[in-house]
């Protein structure tokens, strides 16, 4: 036992746990090295690094001589929600190009919020029906079904992004993938916690619409600390000369864009949301206030601690793998693999019709074309957050003590349904971030998907850009260049 062990045999076997994670994340950080390099094409590097945590994990589960490694190879939620997530989500708005975003802002949010709630209650319908009336795979009650819709809705979209960015695919078809990757993940945690509610009541028209109001508070919420903490960011770098000290200008945008993700998440909303719309305001106007030296190595210091944060991620993803007792059934991993397939395309189809349409009936001439839409459907990746969800399943299932010593009631009652649901959620991440993620580059080539250049990127216009260099006495602008933005 550990506590029996002295403080510097625990100390030693800590270090030697991490020495061995620091190494697979050079091994993983230099495999996609060599994928650039070579432009290798067969495969994407998110799948070596989840086959070297894979490799890792298989040979602690059957090696002896390794088993005192079974703490590192444990998927933990608070290492992934609480420091791998926040810088990842935080980069994605501070680097992303603003003008193509808010250009789609439309499609982006019929997609993040109608369009995964629809997926989420396709594939839940259908998974009820499947598992109800065919023996080949086994009986889930309707509120596990729920909450594995819940869970699966969570798209990961950064295997396909980073070939869209090699590939420099056209500003929308990127803009769509990367705004619904992103808020995506807000959107299915939101919908999975509020069914989580449903077992402690019956599915009622009133829990729905409880269930409905508690969505729109924790996203409106969440925005609303995002945006208050961006601009109090702003105003404090204009009125205090903290551009005179790069290393602290630095740390306190580290430090306040991390607030902004704890806030959320200790007062039970969402910190992706406040984290992501704090890191475009940051970058709007906070950008604008420090110092050149700072404006450099804010871009490559986030992208760095996002990489290494991503590829931490992949490798856990292959840790996995081996180590959760796992109930396999065929059928059911089948068929939630193609139920997740179907319930994709009822995101992806029915919001382009309706983006279409209203570009139609406002006599605009710009379309989501029926490649964007494939190609939308096509990057519609499974990946750490839908693991994370199912392994929080999993966890509550079996456990009705958390970690402070408190108890709590079961997600579900069934223990099996929970290894179930673990079990498929992992095998379709796997499947789909590397199948699909492999074959996504040949995808694109096969669909002749336009390219652009990054300049074409910011020089969309947008209602974004008219009002903020349009409209003089707007009360946005107005606010912005009393305030805001250095004179």
């Amino acid at each position: 036992m550990a506590g029996d062990l002295p403080d510097e045999k625990i100390e030693e076997a800590e270090s030697f746990r991490t020495l061995i994670m620091l190494c697979l994340l050079f091994m993983g950080l230099f495999s996609s090295y060599l994928i650039r390099k070579y432009n290798i094409k067969f495969i994407h590097e998110s799948a070596v690094t989840i086959f070297l945590g894979a490799l890792l994990g298989l040979s602690v589960r059957f090696i002896p001589l390794l088993k005192n490694l079974k703490p590192t190879v444990a998927f933990n939620l608070n290492l992934f929600f609480l420091v791998l997530l926040p810088p990842i989500i935080f980069e994605s708005g501070y680097t992303m190009a603003k003008r193509p975003f808010f250009k789609n802002i439309l499609s982006i949010l019929g997609f993040a919020i109608i369009g995964t709630t629809l997926s989420w209650l396709v594939f839940a319908i259908l998974l009820y029906f499947v598992s109800n009336n065919f023996a080949f795979v086994s009986s889930l009650t309707l509120l596990e079904c729920l909450v594995f819709g819940a869970l699966i809705s969570a798209t990961d979209s950064v295997s396909v992004l980073v070939i869209f960015k090699e590939l420099k695919v056209d500003s929308d078809l990127f803009s769509n993938v990367f705004g619904e990757g992103v808020l995506n993940d807000a959107v299915a945690i939101v919908i999975y916690k509020a069914v989580l509610t449903f077992d402690k009541t019956d599915l009622t028209p009133a829990t729905l619409f409880l269930s409905l109001w508690e969505f729109c508070f924790i996203f409106i919420g969440s925005l609303a600390i995002g945006v208050v903490v961006g601009l109090f960011c702003s105003l404090t770098f204009k009125y205090f000369d903290f551009w005179k000290y790069p290393s602290l200008e630095m740390s306190i945008i580290l430090v306040m864009s991390y607030a902004t993700y704890m806030i959320c998440e200790a007062c039970g909303l969402s910190g992706i949301v406040s984290i992501l719309f704090c890191g475009i305001l940051m970058r709007h106007y906070v950008y604008q206030n420090v110092s050149s030296i700072s404006q450099v190595i804010s871009e490559n210091l986030f992208e760095m601690i996002s990489m290494i944060s991503e590829t931490f991620i992949f490798l856990y993803l292959g840790l996995s793998i081996f180590s959760f007792k796992q109930e396999y059934d065929l059928g059911l991993i089948i068929s939630c693999l193609i139920i997740c397939l179907v319930s994709r395309l009822a995101n992806i189809l029915p919001v382009s019709y309706f983006v279409n349409l209203v570009y139609k009936i406002r006599k605009q001439k710009r379309r989501i074309p029926w490649k964007h839409q494939f190609m939308l459907w096509f990057s519609g990746l499974r990946g750490a957050m839908s693991l994370a969800l199912a392994v929080e399943i999993y966890d509550a299932t079996r456990s009705t003590v958390t970690s402070g010593g408190l108890h709590r009631t079961p997600i579900l009652e069934n223990i099996r349904s929970g290894e179930l649901i673990l079990t498929s959620t992992l095998m379709i991440v796997i499947f789909t971030v590397i199948v699909l993620g492999s074959l996504a580059p040949f995808v694109v080539r096969i669909l002749s998907i336009e390219t652009s250049n990054d300049s074409e990127r910011e020089e969309h216009s947008s209602w974004w850009s008219q009002i903020d260099s349009e409209y003089p006495f707007d009360f946005f602008l107005l606010f912005k260049t009393r305030f805001l933005t250095e004179k």
